[in-house]
């Protein structure tokens, strides 16, 4: 019945997509033909 360690452990995915997230994105559109406005 860890629920502090639960909501570290969200916290630190919670980093990691924040971190990840805009680099991810930029792969996908730059994949993309026409992503660009």
């Amino acid at each position: 019945m860890a629920h502090g360690y639960d909501v570290i452990r969200t916290e630190r995915v919670v980093a990691i997509i924040e971190r990840w997230l805009p680099s991810l994105i930029a792969d996908t559109l730059a994949l993309l033909p026409e992503a660009g406005p």
